[in-house]
């Protein structure tokens, strides 16, 4: 039964049923030839249906969303797999974080960065085809651990072990909590991916209760003393640690590492990444060098360019999150989104600050990441600084208190609107990210596949909440305010309903 799905099963036996009812629908029991029963039909008992399995194995470094799934086993989904994918850590299977062995019931559930090992069976036939995972080994990564230096909720960041982390609408500040509930001094385990100079997108922040010492990952730099930093951190005495694993027998420039206080010990963890045993191999991470189209590196591991198609991205550049893939000896070179494409805000510019890399559109504030692509419409690489205050540009990403943290910004834009699906009503205004949009007499509204509305409507139907998203045009009045000069609400008219 495991292998086939119920409703598959119930079919078939509602096959065998239907033909044997055929079978015996022949006449009474009289002894002449009209009476006769009907021969035995000659088609029989279907034969049951046949079905195939598939296994393969997989690789994957990436960020994993542990949970407890039904059964109350321990699960993940790899994000760059399929993401329908639950997948049970055996109860021998090796787990270990940062390299150690550990307990997995010390691991909150939250989105975790990890190498994973394992392997996915996929179930094909003629009624329902299903995948199944299975987890060997597991290593559960944090990219810095510390005492935090500083919070700057208004940029989304702070600071630990001289890192910048930054965080986005995904990120698991405390489980529920958010950047305002970090403070000076306390001591954090943050997972999430690192660029080059040390910047880190945090998808999970924790509360450190294991000890004094602390934990850096990221890529080694010499600075002109000759003294080894990682990012905005001077590594005390790196020639009394251990050194392990680098290919030149010492640490060099940009080789990836990772630095662990308690062992003394500063790791190699870098090393190519191609083609392997495994039938699916993925690595995710920030593009830490791009020297060319056909020339890149990931966390500080070397991408087979030839392999992986890098010129299929030429909008990526260094601090861009991507997934080198290989599946079914066909590799490929795939953007990861750095926040949910929940909030798209499109208009003028109306500030641009450099420094801490946000921008004002609308008079929405906007937050750049290192993740960050920005791209204009020959999907040429591009930067905040070529950004110019009036340009028109549009703003993809999800909130974090009132800011919209970008995934991606387009500079190709026109017009003025914003599109969400999170926001406030209080009649006759909408609030997103905090910010009051009026509407007025002159605001028309509309409903996806029904016409228009009066706007009674747009608030009876969202105090229900049953306004799945809005495309609001806007215009931009003398005093700074906005209005709303047109309104289409999706509140499920067009949706196709499952009973």
């Amino acid at each position: 039964m495991s292998v086939w799905s119920i409703t598959g099963y119930v079919r078939w036996l509602v096959q065998i049923w239907a033909v044997s009812m055929i079978a015996s629908c022949g006449g009474g029991g009289g002894g002449d030839a009209s009476s006769a029963p009907l021969p035995a039909p000659t088609r029989g008992v279907p034969p049951p249906p046949t079905f195939t399995e598939v296994t393969e194995t997989f690789l994957v470094q990436t960020a994993v969303s542990m949970g407890t799934y039904q059964g109350g086993c321990p699960g993940l989904g790899p994000i760059a797999l399929a993401t329908h994918v639950s997948t049970c850590i055996d109860a021998i299977a090796r787990v270990t974080r940062d390299g150690r062995p550990f307990d997995i019931a010390g691991i909150p559930a939250g989105v975790w960065n990890a190498v994973v090992l394992g392997s996915l069976t996929r179930t094909s036939g003629p009624f329902h085809d299903s995948e199944t995972g299975e987890v060997t080994s597991i290593d559960f990564q944090r990219v810095v651990v510390g005492t935090v230096e500083s919070v700057d909720a208004a940029h989304a960041r702070l600071s630990a072990l001289g890192q910048q982390i930054y965080v986005t609408d995904k990120t698991q500040v405390y489980g529920d909590g958010t950047i305002a509930d970090l403070a000076v001094g306390d001591r954090i385990a943050v997972s999430g991916f690192f660029s080059p100079d040390g910047e880190v997108v945090a998808t999970a922040i924790v509360r450190d209760t294991d000890g004094t010492g602390f934990v850096l990952r990221g890529i080694l730099h010499f600075d002109q003393l000759g003294q080894l930093r990682i990012g905005g951190f001077l590594v005390p005495g790196h020639w009394d640690y251990s050194w392990d694993g680098f290919p030149g027998s010492a640490p060099a420039e940009g080789d990836p590492a990772l630095l662990m206080s308690e062992l003394e010990s500063l790791q190699f963890i870098g090393g190519a990444w191609n083609a392997g045993p495994q039938d699916i191999r993925i690595l995710a991470g920030m593009i830490s060098s791009r020297a060319s189209l056909s020339a890149m590196s990931v966390a500080g591991r070397l991408v087979d360019c030839t392999f992986f198609r890098c010129d299929d991205l030429p909008q990526a550049q260094v601090g861009t999150l991507v997934a080198d893939v290989q599946a079914a000896n066909a590799g490929r070179v795939e953007l990861l989104a750095s926040t949910t494409d929940r909030i798209a805000v499109t208009g003028p510019v109306d500030a641009v600050d450099v420094p801490n890399r946000s921008l004002s559109v609308l008079g929405f504030p906007v937050q750049v990441q290192p993740a960050t692509v920005v791209a204009d419409d020959t999907l040429g690489p591009k930067q905040i600084d070529d950004i110019r205050i009036g340009d028109v540009v549009s703003a993809i990403g999800g909130p974090v208190g009132d800011l919209l943290v970008a995934g991606r910004i387009d500079t190709h834009a026109d017009g003025a609107s914003i599109l969400t699906r999170v926001a406030e009503y209080a009649d006759p205004d909408i609030r997103v990210l905090r910010r009051t949009i009026h509407t007025d007499a002159m605001t028309v509204v509309f409903e996806d596949c029904v016409g228009q509305r009066d706007q009674g409507w747009l608030f009876d139907v969202a105090a229900d909440s049953l306004i799945y998203e809005l495309r609001v045009g806007l215009v931009r009045e003398p005093a700074g305010e906005i209005r709303a000069a047109r309104i289409d609400a999706d509140a499920g008219a067009c949706r196709p309903w499952d009973y």
